[in-house]
């Protein structure tokens, strides 16, 4: 038994009797790692008969161990991860350990195909796209191989798309209305994140909401300064047990935030009286200003104060019978007839 294949320093040189002998690996100095081993046959008359096919032989302590460990069988991996995500297996054999990723299950193209004997590689470099891992070594003439592994490599997460507001849109700041920024959900999200920006304020949001695990989400303006502004909505997947966590491809989007300025109503003035008579004989008109140019206007005189809530007109609510409605009224508008009693009136 030799550590060469020409059987070369022998660390075991015996003469036996029978077919067959038992190694003290101790007392032999076996130590683990490949060997060889052949036979001569010697008679009586001292003959000695030429060597046997030399054979190679692996000696290890303790049971053969190769197996893969990291990442599982169908595994994903966000790719800007693939560098920093190892791949990692467990082996005793003693003999080059080699590294195979394939696009086929059974190997016969590779796309790494390398020698690691740390237990350990890196995924860099792989593309997108489904592959196969394994570890092999040799033995001699015996190929040791893990299973075949699953492994997806996956792009970033899809931009999302704005909704509101939209790119170079604009956002009306007003007093009791809540502003909800919206976006079209991305497949395989999980989370968003929500930051706001003045084009001046470089890398620092101003405004910033984490972890909203819905399409949209309400941002308090009424602080915020009028003027050119833009947004941005990254998507995200959180680690799954079969998973890397996932980061999507930032949209940004440019909007104008403006601030509603208060409508005047000059006239008549708050707690106003009329005659009864002259109220149905000469109605008299209603004054109001605005410092913008309204797209549209709604002129309501109500019994009923709440008959004025900005929300519900908007929102379609017919008022009620008690009610007189004008739609698009000029500044100076002409006053229905009103019967004797309080009335309330607003321009929306």
């Amino acid at each position: 038994i030799s550590a060469s294949p020409t059987l070369a320093s022998p660390v075991v040189d015996a003469v036996v009797r029978d077919n067959g002998f038992s190694i003290d690996r101790s007392r032999a100095n076996l130590s683990d790692g490949q060997w060889y081993w052949a036979v001569r046959q010697q008679d009586r008359d001292g003959t000695q008969s030429p060597a046997s096919e030399v054979r190679p032989f692996i000696a290890i302590s303790g049971d053969l161990v190769q197996r893969a460990s990291y990442p599982p069988d169908g595994y994903s991996i966000s790719q800007n991860l693939a560098a920093d995500t190892p791949f990692t297996w467990k082996t005793n054999v003693p003999s080059d350990t080699r590294f195979q990723v394939s696009a086929t299950k059974d190997f016969s193209e590779n796309l790494v195909d390398d020698v690691r004997n740390g237990g350990t590689a890196s995924g860099s470099g792989l593309p997108v796209g489904t592959w196969y891992w394994r570890v092999t070594a040799r033995l001699g003439d015996l190929e040791l191989a893990t299973p075949a592994r699953e492994v997806a490599i996956l792009p970033p997460l899809d931009t999302p798309k704005a909704v509101f507001p939209q790119a170079n849109g604009r956002v009306v700041i007003r007093p009791g209305v809540s502003s909800v920024f919206r976006w079209e959900s991305v497949e395989g999200a999980t989370m968003y994140t929500l930051r706001l920006f003045r084009p001046a304020s470089g890398t620092t949001p101003l405004y910033e909401r984490t972890g909203i695990s819905s399409s949209e989400a309400t941002v308090p303006l009424d602080t915020l300064s009028e003027g050119s502004w833009y947004w941005t909505i990254p998507a995200f997947a959180e680690e799954t047990a079969l998973s890397t966590r996932r980061v999507g491809v930032m949209g940004q989007y440019p909007f104008e935030l403006k601030r509603m300025k208060p409508i005047s109503l000059d006239s008549p003035a708050n707690g106003h009286k009329v005659d009864r008579i002259e109220a149905l004989l000469r109605p008299g008109t209603v004054k109001w200003s605005s410092i913008e140019r309204p797209a549209s206007a709604r002129l309501v005189i109500s019994r009923d104060k709440k008959g004025l809530d900005a929300r519900a007109i908007e929102s379609g609510v017919v008022p009620s019978a008690d009610s007189s409605v004008v739609e698009n009224p000029s500044r100076t508008a002409k006053r229905p007839r009103l019967e004797s009693g309080t009335w309330w009136w607003t321009v929306i």
